[in-house]
């Protein structure tokens, strides 16, 4: 039995590795592990810990000593929160651990995460039904251009149903790099602090120097699928090679090229290229 005796020394951290506090606690006091979102009163202020080091009672009985680095909580009125963007999707690719270093990784804001995408036509009524949401949040737009509340969409959840699109089907349109996973970690992080990736994601440049991502999933049968198809960059550097990729595999796979944020529902490569130039503000 842990004796009272047995002292750990205590020190919280913020984020830059400031010094909030030092303390010392029995070892019995300390949590048998620290789990990530734990929330601590500092005086009347209250903190998230985000990292403990080591993680659980028989480390920090073991060096005697215990590192907490937290940050604060802050309280905002639902009513101040202000959004850049209309829609989101509702759910986004779970994330795994991955050592990144030496590996190619598309870097995304998970708020980017499928809001330019292919979509099957059979869902039609689905994509009409999610353009009517948003058409509504746009109706409360700000005149600095913020949006007070934002639509999640939640009917097109497998935007690719019924469409049999396979990896080695889009490798046929590789044109450049293929890269080895997807992140919502910060743009411009060194791929070395990268540390998950999207589960079965997948990202790869096709011609015109577009980049497609998206995730794979297995079916019952253990058949890989993609369950998801999206455009990252929607300003290639060859429009008409782009608009081309992109109307051949609508056009085989009965699917819509959706720009949810914009309200357009795409298939015909003329009007794929026209999208793509008024994106780029220039010609093919």
């Amino acid at each position: 039995m842990l004796g009272k005796s047995e002292r750990v020394e205590v020190t919280i951290v913020n984020g830059d590795g400031k010094v909030l506090t030092q303390t010392t606690q029995s070892l019995e006091d300390i949590p048998e592990r620290f789990d990530v979102q734990t929330i601590i009163d500092l005086g009347p202020l209250k903190f998230m810990i985000v990292e403990a080091e080591p993680a659980d009672r028989n480390g920090c009985g073991a060096s005697g000593k215990l590192t907490l680095k937290v940050q604060p909580i802050v309280s905002i009125n639902p009513k101040d929160i202000l959004y850049s963007l209309p829609t989101i999707a509702y759910s986004i690719g779970s994330e795994i651990p991955f050592e990144a270093e030496g590996k190619r990784i598309l870097v995304m804001h998970e708020d980017d995460w499928r809001q330019v995408e292919l979509v099957s036509s059979s869902l039609s009524s689905e994509i009409a039904a999610e353009f009517s949401a948003i058409a509504k949040i746009f109706e409360k737009r700000r005149g600095d251009g913020a949006f007070p509340t934002m639509h999640a969409r939640q009917s097109v959840e497998g935007p690719l149903a019924g469409a049999d699109v396979s990896l080695s089907e889009l490798r046929c349109f590789e044109e450049g790099m293929v890269f080895d996973g997807v992140s919502f970690a910060q743009p411009g992080i060194n791929a070395a602090q990268i540390k998950s990736v999207v589960g079965g994601g997948f990202a790869l440049q096709v011609a015109g120097g577009m980049v497609l991502y998206g995730q794979v999933v297995k079916d019952s049968a253990g058949k890989e699928l993609i369950n998801a198809l999206a455009v990252a960059d929607a300003k290639p550097s060859n429009l008409e090679l782009a608009a081309t990729t992109i109307a051949q595999l609508c056009q085989e796979h009965n699917l819509v090229l959706v720009d949810w944020c914009r309200g357009l529902s795409l298939s015909g490569q003329a009007e794929v290229l026209q999208y793509f130039q008024a994106l780029t503000g220039k010609e093919a």
